[in-house]
């Protein structure tokens, strides 16, 4: 009976081990990664299937759409969590605000969390163009 107890055990703290989440707390590899990003109160998610990831030193990266590391924008690390400024494409000047965490997914790098951007509508040459703020959250993940 107790050699029973024993392995039930054993399963259910290796079931649970396996689920725990693995963070990344030192700045993930260089390279190509992707995003979806999805506002808040939309079921539209945009995908950025080229996002290029840079390392400047060790607690800042550059996350862009173009591999040309040379960007006013970039994202602080402290620990496992992310926050600064991206250019993925969004909003004016092609800038968010981000805040996220690091972990892997499947073995892959990947960056979790909530970002704001300043929107535009009513075209560029609309004399009287209405700004407002867009939340939403994303998913960034190094591409295999």
């Amino acid at each position: 009976m107790m050699k029973k107890i024993f392995i039930c055990l054993a399963c259910m703290c290796i079931i649970f081990a396996c689920k725990k989440e693995d963070k990344i707390c030192e700045n993930p590899p260089e390279g190509i990664y992707e995003g979806w990003f999805t506002n808040t109160g939309s079921d539209n998610t945009t995908h950025r299937p080229l996002l290029y990831l840079s390392v400047i030193n060790d607690t800042t990266v550059i996350v862009s759409r173009s591999s040309d590391s040379i960007s006013n924008y970039s994202v602080n690390r402290t620990g496992c969590n992310l926050n600064g400024k991206i250019g993925a494409g969004f909003g004016y000047n092609d800038v968010m605000d981000i805040d996220g965490a690091l972990s892997h997914e499947d073995g892959l790098a990947t960056i979790r969390g909530n970002y704001t951007y300043i929107g535009r509508s009513g075209g560029l040459g609309n004399p009287n163009p209405q700004w407002f703020e867009v939340t939403g959250t994303f998913i960034i993940k190094q591409q295999k």
